[in-house]
């Protein structure tokens, strides 16, 4: 009888342990399914064609370089190659455009006392990471069923570029969002702050091709390690000779301390 009251406690223990994590996975997973509903209407059509938005950017780029008989450097299809370079750039730049919709998405849950800011935030963001996946698995599912190519070399070194991207955006969003609470001019900056991105971010190259002298310089870009990470994970044989997985987490990290401190400053019980 000791033995089994003492087992149960145990249990109850470990119980409590997790509970918060539960509890906190649970509500990101809500605000997550409010989110889809409110943007889409419970609409798989709606679904679909914001889905259609990367795919038309992915298809132009791929027909693009068809028509200019682009020579790739690495072997393999252009498809792939496009997926590659382009997806991490759109995970990262609709990450950011995602976490900047928290005010107005939290403002009509504001009632709710256990949702925060930065729940919201979070939530927001992981839909975009969703729709990414979505987007890498209809675009290769195609590519494989009417071509026959498939491209994976090493899916966790992949998932690793995918997440650093992902990092990257939310915490570049989170710090705008948190500098906005002073500097609302910031929403407005942001697009153009951004629009160098596609060009410097080694979308529709790879860093390897790049001559010294300008490696050194964009590979400050952080966005440019995740798209070659992907890369890396993609394509049997290519090693990237600038990507480091520690400078994209370190960037996005001091982002994250950056937006808590303005987020402090402004609002020190809704982080």
């Amino acid at each position: 009888m000791r033995f089994n009251l003492g087992e149960r406690r145990g249990s109850t223990a470990s119980g409590d342990v997790f509970r918060p994590l539960f509890t906190f996975c649970r509500l990101i997973l809500l605000l997550m399914s409010r989110d889809i509903r409110a943007r889409f209407n419970d609409n798989i059509l709606s679904y679909v064609m914001v889905l259609a938005v990367p795919l038309a950017w992915i298809t132009i780029t791929v027909v693009s370089f068809q028509f200019l008989a682009r020579t790739l450097p690495i072997l393999t299809d252009d498809i792939s190659f496009v997926v590659a370079g382009i997806l991490p750039y759109l995970l990262f730049r609709y990450t950011i455009t995602a976490t900047l919709r928290t005010p107005s998405f939290y403002q009509s849950l504001a009632i709710i006392s256990t949702v925060k800011r930065r729940h919201v935030l979070l939530a927001l963001a992981a839909v975009e990471f969703v729709n990414a996946v979505m987007i890498y698995l209809i675009v290769s599912l195609t590519n494989f069923l009417l071509f026959a190519h498939w491209e994976m070399h090493t899916p966790l070194r992949m998932f690793e570029g995918m997440l650093m991207a992902w990092l990257l955006g939310l915490s570049f969003g989170y710090c705008a969002d948190a500098l906005a609470g002073r500097f609302p001019l910031v929403y407005k900056a942001v697009p153009v702050v951004l629009r160098p991105m596609f060009l410097i971010s080694a979308v529709f190259y790879t860093a390897n091709e790049l001559p010294s002298s300008l490696a050194r310089v964009l590979r400050w870009n952080p966005l440019l390690h995740a798209n070659d990470i992907v890369r890396e994970g993609m394509f049997d044989g290519y090693h990237s000779f600038y990507a480091d997985l520690s400078y994209p987490l370190v960037f996005s990290t001091a982002l994250f301390m950056a937006g808590m401190i303005f987020r402090l400053m402004d609002e020190p019980d809704n982080r």
